[in-house]
């Protein structure tokens, strides 16, 4: 349940179904961001040294790069969107 200012609460599938928004919708919006940049830019980096990469060999150095855990499903994503 959402609450505003005042401490009334909607539940947020209302709110998603008023909005035109789905759920799942909601919370991507809400969590992706800083980290994807971090990726992104990072991946930039490495694909202007290492061009052929794929995903896999990607992910390996994004996770020398970075030091987080980053998995597979995840760079593959990152490199269909970019």
């Amino acid at each position: 349940m959402i609450r505003d200012e005042r401490g009334c609460g909607l539940p947020l599938t209302r709110l998603c179904r008023v909005s035109g928004l789905s759920r799942a919708a909601y919370y991507r919006r809400r969590t992706s961001g800083e980290r994807d940049l971090a990726a992104r830019t990072a991946m930039h980096e490495i694909a202007l040294e290492f061009p052929w990469y794929g995903y896999r060999p990607m992910t390996r150095a994004l996770r020398r790069k970075l030091t987080a855990a980053i998995n597979e499903k995840y760079v593959r994503r990152l490199m269909c969107i970019s």
